[in-house]
């Protein structure tokens, strides 16, 4: 690598990193993200103030809070993408930087290149929080569907379900959408959501909404105690190889070593 590819690497990595803070910042201003947030907060006032009021909460304020929820999802999804591309771009651009700078001394551009990662560090580190707590858990849509639960065919407007086609091969060919549907009863509490959540939230049309609900569900297990890994040893009769793996500053895995297996005792 000459001088001259070695300054264009270092100007794109600094060019990714910029994308990156903008593409974060600008995450709460994306209009169609804003305004669903704003209006998801005005109508969880209202209904603070129908509580406060010993009023029931109509049936339209829960498919309508649902609605914008799955919104302000469905952004911070194609956001989150975006992000991942640059930063899959970022790792392969540091690598490659990182590697140079081993074995060529350069002290000018080494101190560039530094200061870069350093950025580089920092956003990742904002970029996960920043990401995380962009949207509400699910637990107002809960307390929402206990006070004015919604019909089956409302429910499945909100979260309509991908349509089995037993010929298609994209994403997953689910022939569990008409079974989860006859399952689901006719009214929609939130017990019901919960359950539904926790056991069809994959057949969820919108990939964004789908992944939300499937990683709140994991934390939920996590969050009550569960020892998913100990749940699946259980399952299949015996120990599971397990391993712990070290990985460097681009997250690529550096080392990796089996655990020794936990055993029970059995009297």
């Amino acid at each position: 690598m000459n001088a001259f590819e070695l300054r264009s690497k270092l100007t794109l990595f600094q060019k990714l990193i910029n994308e990156a803070q903008e593409l974060l910042a600008y995450s709460h201003l994306e209009p169609k993200y804003k305004i669903a947030k704003q209006a998801y907060i005005k109508k969880a006032k209202e209904v603070d103030y129908l509580i406060d009021s010993d009023e029931l909460i109509p049936k339209s304020y829960t498919t309508k809070m649902l609605v914008l929820h799955n919104i302000m999802i469905n952004s911070i999804g194609k956001t989150e993408r975006a992000y991942r591309k640059i930063l899959k771009q970022l790792k392969e651009q540091g690598v490659e930087l990182r590697d140079y700078f081993k074995n060529t001394r350069n002290v000018k551009l080494e101190e560039k290149y530094n200061k870069l990662m350093s950025q580089y560090v920092t956003i990742k580190e904002n970029g996960e929080k920043i990401l995380e707590t962009s949207i509400n858990d699910s637990n107002l849509n809960y307390f929402l569907l206990n006070n004015a639960p919604i019909s089956k065919s409302e429910f499945l407007e909100v979260f309509p379900l991908t349509k089995d086609k037993p010929d298609s091969c994209t994403r997953l060919n689910f022939q569990g959408s008409n079974k989860a549907i006859s399952e689901l009863p006719e009214l929609i509490d939130g017990d019901a959501y919960r359950s539904f959540m926790a056991g069809n939230c994959v057949l969820i049309a919108d990939v964004h909404v789908s992944g939300f609900y499937s990683d709140e569900c994991y934390r939920r297990l996590k969050q009550s105690g569960v020892d998913i890994f100990q749940a699946l040893q259980e399952i299949a009769g015996k120990p599971i190889p397990s391993y712990t793996v070290k990985f460097d500053e681009f997250d690529n895995a550096v080392s990796i070593e089996e655990n020794r297996p936990k055993l029970t005792l059995v009297k």
